[in-house]
């Protein structure tokens, strides 16, 4: 059995900057997601017509790229 210093359910942006900050420190991290992807609101899925790509929510992407995890994680992504 693995032993992890962390358990993060849900990988939506939140998620996955929890997990890369505390994996920088050297936590053992697991992720876990009940879809088929990662990304929660910050993902592309065909939603209207096969073929038709959306980004979901694309619009908070911005306050992502703002936040001072994005410029300290930038490198990494």
């Amino acid at each position: 059995m693995t032993n992890f210093d962390y358990i993060i359910v849900g990988s939506g942006i939140n998620g996955l900057v929890a997990g890369a900050m505390l994996s920088r420190a050297n936590k053992k991290v697991l992720i876990v997601e009940r879809s088929g992807s990662f990304g929660g609101c910050m993902s592309t899925e065909e939603i209207t017509l096969p073929g038709f790509k959306h980004d979901i929510m694309a619009a908070t992407f911005v306050l992502f790229i703002t936040s001072p995890a994005y410029s300290e994680l930038a490198g990494d992504l």
